[in-house]
């Protein structure tokens, strides 16, 4: 994973308005009125350092980090498959241009991949389509948001806060989501910290 220029904390953290993730679910091709049942709507800007953080359990089927999206913009898991498909789709079309991905390689897996799964219904995945950092990183650069990932036992691999920005730098003001990554293998959305 590729070191940011940033503080791995975050300073201040700015949840999207109602406005915002109407924005996002449309580039999702998704019906903007689910916005009006995100729990992100009952958040604040906070400054996390010290806060108690507030998760969703989500359904743990190798889908968890696109259920935790899902849930995160509409309040329903129901929405993961074609968030991940969306995903998928921007990292093939622009990945060698993401940061944190920059490779043809990878633009090319995922298109393979958006393929693949485009034609099937959803259905639970095995470890080999679990989300990873560059999801992440193409999250942040489609929606020019900043995304965390934070998981209470931290790894070399994994450390406690990672943060996944467009072109590695944090956008001041621009909507920030925040994931909670559990076990090693599992993610819930995490909607306030209190």
């Amino acid at each position: 994973m590729p070191a940011s220029t940033q503080t791995t904390l975050c300073d201040f953290c700015i949840p999207p308005d109602l406005e915002q993730l109407q924005q996002i679910l449309i580039k999702f091709d998704l019906p903007p009125e689910l916005a009006f049942d995100s729990p992100l709507l009952s958040s604040v800007a906070v400054d996390p350092q010290g806060k108690s953080m507030v998760t969703i359990n989500t359904v743990g089927d190798g889908n968890c980090a696109f259920r935790a999206l899902s849930r995160l913009f509409t309040g329903d898991e129901d929405f993961h498959w074609q968030i991940r498909l969306k995903i998928y789709e921007y990292i093939a079309q622009h990945g060698h241009h993401i940061f944190g991905i920059r490779s043809a390689n990878i633009a090319h897996e995922n298109y393979l991949k958006f393929q693949r799964l485009s034609n099937m219904t959803p259905r639970p995945v095995n470890s080999t389509l679990y989300a990873g950092s560059d999801d992440f990183y193409a999250l942040a650069d489609m929606l020019e948001a900043n995304v965390y990932t934070y998981t209470p036992t931290p790894q070399r691999s994994f450390p406690n806060v990672s943060p996944h920005f467009k072109n590695n730098v944090k956008i001041q003001e621009a909507p920030t989501l925040f994931l909670m990554y559990l076990n090693n293998n599992h993610f819930e959305p995490i909607i306030l910290f209190v």
